[in-house]
């Protein structure tokens, strides 16, 4: 029987710890978060495209200066959204205006939101939320100040730091013809941590041994 040595991407989650989680005056239970980067790794380690890539088409994302954004404190928390848009500004969006929604919960998710439902709008949203750690979801929904994109702040939000510009080397630079093996790596800040959460599961799990033939009823090989 073949044995796969392959990794099995799984979505990272964390896990409410308390069983009374209440959204918009609901108790919903136990309930899970997905988690970023990791998720966003696992949906490229699956499609088998580069880091920071469209996963529509497998092209590049649109660079940050073309995708206009909206922040929206969703939390209530002093200062977010300012602090939110000013960070996403340092990365090269175009902050085009904050604002205040009421909280939907204790912990919320980062919600981004693009408003057209096309490949280009859901492709500068995936840009944004890509620049985001914590949890985060994408979605479809209306946005604000006429953005490209609106990002509603959650419980657990950090802005991924600038990557940090290379230095110039001091001597000539080596021309080389080979096809490089590996793809680009990005910078991610660790997502921020929240008690009323366990800890971010593991974005993947080795294969277990599997048998791919059918079987017949006798429990011999099948065709």
């Amino acid at each position: 029987m073949p044995t796969p040595t392959s990794i099995n991407p799984r979505q990272a989650v964390q896990v409410d710890q308390y069983g009374n989680y209440y959204y918009k005056g609901s108790n919903y239970g136990d309930i899970e978060f997905p988690i970023q980067p990791e998720d966003q790794q696992t949906i490229d380690q699956f499609l088998g495209v580069p880091a920071m890539s469209d996963t529509i088409d497998g092209g590049p994302l649109p660079a940050p200066s073309s995708v206009t954004v909206s922040v929206l404190d969703g939390t209530g928390t002093y200062n977010q959204a300012t602090t939110t848009s000013t960070d996403l500004e340092q990365l090269g969006f175009d902050v085009v205006g904050t604002g205040y929604t009421p909280s939907v919960a204790s912990q919320s998710e980062t919600l981004v939101t693009y408003s057209q439902r096309n490949p280009v709008d859901l492709a500068a949203a995936q840009a944004v939320a890509d620049s985001i750690s914590g949890a985060v979801t994408l979605a479809y929904g209306p946005t604000t100040d006429g953005a490209d994109v609106t990002v509603t702040t959650g419980s657990q939000l950090s802005v991924n730091p600038p990557t940090a510009p290379t230095a110039p080397s001091s001597t000539a630079p080596v021309v080389s013809t080979s096809v490089p093996t590996s793809t680009p790596t990005t910078t991610t800040t660790t997502p921020p941590s929240d008690e009323a959460f366990s800890a971010p599961t593991s974005d993947d799990e080795p294969l277990t041994p599997w048998d791919p033939r059918s079987c017949i009823t006798s429990g011999g090989e099948g065709p």
